[in-house]
């Protein structure tokens, strides 16, 4: 019988394509008599703008697409190596030289398609024509912005150094930081525990089931931990267990800033509940359900919670005892956020309701969302973190597997007129993507927290 039921039972190949990049019959095609005309013919403003050119591009069948994402990468990767940096003049294209070069990239992208690095060439594909910059992914991890970032994989939970260094704690599901990094508290199974950050384990509770989350409380002498449906806590030094509530839905446990001992969860009916978890007493419960809450955490000054549900976003307000649905620009729905570590700003990651396209919008934290993405692809964005300092946030591209360091604002462009910026300012204000991200972790790693930058 566990501690906690003890005491509280009661309660294709390369050579190939080199032949086809530079043979005669590329040139003979791009320098072919009907190059014009299919360039300025009537109908190609039709035809790129037809209703039907997004379901005729999809079923562009691609020869050998099987293995092709492993041979487009080795190619990437060895023009990547072999460049050396030359600098060009700028020069303006011809306007039906510029046709030909956005429609020879778009067949590019639909052929490359069918694989997961396809998705990637999708998705740069989408920031060129978009204006953006699409960064050359970096091989290594570091180096990072200050802090040290907890994830865990396949393999386990990893504590990853600003220099990219990586940490094996062991084989856990979970993982989360204790306030100030001293700690990191672990689970698997029906076990919980707290490890120091080179793995040593300090101690360890055995839970009546399955553990799901836990989190350490804001002063470091409580751990909260959702467990078989039910929500117990324990000291921070491993003793005490008891159960809090016997049924919660699945989101949080959420301890609440500013004040150390104060915990929110979701009761069973949907439901916020916050309450002290020393005497009992109950704080606040929010007036109405937030329906199939799947997560729960409160703004860095604790004014503010906020729930994300099945069928979207929304914002509990304590102090109004009021619970609003946040809405995000027409078209987008939720599928993560992330509170900042300063100030009331979130960064969310929104869906388009049809199409391909994901967003990271980052705006101040409220009932509306502004329209202000930091950042635009086509496949699947996850695991938003907010760098300690909240200048960058991270996230997981799981199609091209990679992380993308985005900058935490949106970047203003010059004037058409002036001149760009300055090349060395871009590195530190732009993105920043690491690929690939799997083989460093023996599998895709979830970003679980970002500590401590000083």
């Amino acid at each position: 019988m566990s501690d906690e039921r003890r005491q509280f039972d009661d309660g294709p190949r390369g050579d190939d394509l080199d032949a086809r990049l530079h043979g005669d019959d590329l040139d003979a095609r791009l320098h072919g008599d009907d190059l014009g005309g299919r360039l300025h013919g009537d109908d190609l403003d039709a035809r790129l703008r037809g209703d039907d050119l997004d379901a005729r591009l999809r079923g562009v069948g691609v020869p050998g697409a099987p293995g092709a994402g492993e041979r487009a990468w080795d190619a990437v990767g060895a023009a990547f190596a072999a460049r050396r940096p030359v600098r060009r003049r700028r020069r303006r294209l011809a306007p039906g030289l510029a046709v030909a070069v956005v429609l020879g990239v778009l067949m590019l992208a639909v052929a490359a398609g069918a694989t997961q690095p396809g998705a990637a060439v999708r998705g740069f594909v989408v920031r060129v024509l978009g204006g953006d910059p699409a960064p050359a992914p970096r091989a290594r991890i570091g180096p990072l912005p200050p802090g040290r970032i907890l994830v865990t994989s396949p393999r386990g939970a990893w504590i990853v150094g600003r220099d990219g260094s990586r940490t094996l704690l062991g084989p856990y599901a979970g993982a989360s930081w204790s306030p100030r990094g001293l700690f990191v508290v672990v689970w698997s199974g029906a076990d919980i525990r707290a490890v120091a950050p080179d793995g040593t384990v300090h101690w360890t509770l055995r839970t009546p089931g399955r553990v799901a989350a836990a989190a350490w409380s804001p002063d470091g002498y409580r751990v909260a931990y959702r467990r078989a449906g039910g929500l117990g806590v324990v000291a921070g030094d491993g003793s005490g267990p008891r159960v809090l509530s016997a049924s919660v839905a699945p989101a949080g446990p959420a301890w609440r800033p500013g004040a150390p001992h104060t915990l929110a969860w979701v009761d069973p009916e949907g439901r916020i509940v916050v309450r002290d978890v020393d005497s009992g007493a109950l704080v606040w419960r929010s007036p109405s359900g937030v329906g199939a809450a799947r997560a729960l955490s409160w703004s860095a000054d604790g004014r503010l919670a906020l729930v994300r549900s099945t069928d979207g976003l929304r914002l509990a307000d304590p102090g109004a005892n009021r619970v609003s649905r946040v809405r995000l620009p027409p078209g987008d729905r939720a599928v993560a956020a992330a509170w900042a570590p300063h100030g009331r700003r979130l960064a969310v990651i929104a869906r388009a309701a049809s199409g391909d396209l994901t967003r990271v919008l980052v705006a101040q934290g409220g009932v509306r969302i502004a329209d202000r993405p930091v950042f635009t692809t086509t496949g699947r964005l996850a695991s938003p973190a907010w760098s300690p300092d909240g200048s960058r946030v991270l996230v997981r591209w799981t199609d091209a597997d990679e992380w993308l360091l985005l900058p935490a604002v949106a970047r203003r462009r010059p004037p058409a007129a002036g001149p760009p910026p300055p090349a060395r300012a871009l590195p530190a204000r732009g993105i920043v993507a690491i690929a690939p991200v799997a083989r460093h972790f023996g599998g895709m790693p979830v970003v679980r927290g970002w500590c401590c930058a000083g």
